[in-house]
């Protein structure tokens, strides 16, 4: 109120005042910058990629989140006992954080990988290129090893690819992990009326 009465917040142009109201600056005013990002010190999304290309030998993913930031971020968190769920797993960063996290914290966190069975032959049909390319890529890995051609199997194939990759980074320290998963099919869907 204090700042208003004084003259020291901006509404906007009228007649929309289509502005968040703002704190004005004077001129010779000394202000406070709020930093672009507070989570500064994790990988890229760019980074990422080049992650799981090394992981893969070829672009399987695209636009992948980074692990380090999913690792930060659960840190924020006591996850002792707990089990961490994650409905959209795509190429399963969320489960090599929550290893990580395991080694890093000692702790025996579970987690929950969800993801629909996306066919990559259909993903084909996109324009941009990029990712056409990038799809291919991941077919290509599929076959391979004999997989079937859906999005489930690459995130599958992050989890047992990262575990020599943490083995090296932890080394000892990493001898009590677990790398362990099941994997779960729901065939079909049953819907009733009631």
């Amino acid at each position: 109120d204090s700042l208003i009465k004084n003259g020291d917040v901006s509404f906007g142009n009228p007649p929309e005042y289509c502005n968040v109201p703002r704190l004005k600056i004077r001129p010779g005013a000394t202000i406070d910058v709020i930093p672009s990002n507070i989570i500064d010190d994790c990988n890229t999304s760019r980074g990422s990629e080049k992650y799981l290309k090394e992981l893969f030998g070829s672009e399987c993913f695209s636009y992948p989140k980074p692990y380090e930031l999913i690792q930060k971020l659960a840190s924020f968190m006591d996850l002792k006992d707990s089990i961490v769920l994650d409905f959209f797993s795509g190429s399963a960063t969320t489960a090599e954080s929550i290893i990580r996290n395991n080694i890093e914290k000692n702790l025996n966190t579970k987690y929950i990988m969800v993801q629909l069975p996306e066919n990559l032959d259909d993903s084909l049909n996109v324009s941009d290129k990029y990712l056409k390319s990038v799809i291919k890529n991941a077919i290509n890995y599929l076959d391979k090893i004999n997989k079937p051609h859906n999005l489930c199997e690459i995130g599958k194939e992050r989890i047992r690819l990262c575990k020599e990759r943490i083995k090296k980074e932890y080394g000892i320290k990493a001898n009590n992990a677990d790398f362990g998963f099941k994997d779960y099919i729901l065939n079909s869907s049953i819907f009733c009326n009631i």
